[in-house]
Formats: structure tokens, C-alpha cells, sequence
């Protein structure tokens, strides 16, 4: 709102609360452009794109990950080069 309210008085009534309006509305944007954007981070697991009802799955996938976690760094780029990127 304003910063400094004002009785109105006067045939400039609407074009006092116009300019207020408009300037409002220019500090707003600017201040978003300011702002960094976001986005909003989806999980694949809460998607159900890799999530499994049958819990011995879960557990598979569970130990399919420890076991890539525990991968040298240049096999896990590689893997995920192949299995992510589709690169041969």
C-alpha cells in the first residue's frame, strides 16, 4: 500500500491513485527481476517414475544405488553417460 496516505480533495483524484497504481506496479516487477528464479524441484520418486509398491523392488533399487554410490567417479560418469544420455 502507500507509504504515506493522502486525503483526496479535488478534480486530480483518479489520476493521483493512477500514478500511485502504476508506480506500485513498476516497483513490484522490478523488485521480482531482483529476485533469482525458482523452480520448483520434482522428485522421481514422489512421481512414481521409479517408485515400486512391492517393497523387495524398493530394496532392490535401494542396493542398485549403494552399490553405484560406491563406484570410482569415472565409472559412475560413465554409467550415467550410457544409462542417462543414451551415449554408447
Amino acid at each position: 500500500m502507500l507509504a504515506r496516505p493522502r486525503l483526496l480533495r479535488g478534480e486530480d483524484e483518479l489520476g493521483y491513485l493512477l500514478r500511485a497504481l502504476r508506480k506500485t506496479l513498476i516497483s513490484q516487477r522490478r523488485a521480482e527481476r531482483r529476485r533469482p528464479a525458482t523452480t520448483e524441484l520434482v522428485d522421481d520418486m514422489a512421481v512414481g517414475t521409479r517408485a515400486s509398491d512391492d517393497p523387495a523392488e524398493a530394496a532392490e533399487h535401494r542396493r542398485i544405488y549403494a552399490a553405484i554410490s560406491e563406484l570410482p567417479e569415472e565409472f559412475r560418469d560413465a554409467l550415467v553417460a550410457v544409462d542417462v544420455a543414451g551415449l554408447s
